[in-house]
C-alpha cells in the first residue's frame, strides 16, 4: 500500500533526489537522536517525542490507506477521528511486542468503547 514511498522521488531545497522513505527514515533518526530516557528506563523503540512527523502525516492523509481502513471495519463507520500518537522505531534486536494495552478494558467490555482503535 505504501510502496510509492520507495519509488516516488523528491527534491528538497535543490539537494540530491531522495525517495519519500529516505526522508521519513532520516526524520526518525533525528527524533531518536533527541529522545532521552525517562527515569533511566529504556524507551523500547518508542519515540515519545514524535507526534507529527512527515511520515505520520503522509500516512494519515493517504486516501488508499483511509479506504482500506474504513472498508475493513466491521461497523462500516467512515466518519473517523484521527488523533496523533507517538511513533515506534524498532531497530534490529528491539522487542516489538506491546507491554501494555492503552484501552480501558472494563469500559470496552461494557459498551465497546475503543473496540476498533488501531
Amino acid at each position: 500500500m505504501f510502496s510509492w514511498w520507495w519509488t516516488q522521488k523528491i527534491n528538497l531545497l535543490g539537494m540530491e533526489e531522495k525517495c519519500v522513505a529516505d526522508v521519513v527514515l532520516t526524520e526518525f533518526d533525528m527524533y531518536r537522536h533527541h529522545l532521552r530516557e525517562i527515569n533511566r528506563k529504556e524507551n523500547y523503540g518508542w519515540l515519545r517525542n514524535m507526534f507529527h512527523g512527515i511520515g505520520q502525516q503522509l500516512m494519515r492523509q493517504d486516501p488508499v490507506y483511509y479506504a482500506h481502513y474504513t472498508a475493513l471495519r466491521p461497523d462500516g463507520a467512515w466518519r473517523l477521528v484521527s488523533y496523533p500518537y507517538y511513533a515506534k522505531y524498532a531497530l534490529l534486536g528491539d522487542n516489538t511486542f506491546f507491554r501494555h494495552i492503552d484501552v480501558n478494558i472494563p469500559r470496552l467490555l461494557e459498551n465497546g468503547r475503543g473496540k476498533y482503535i488501531i
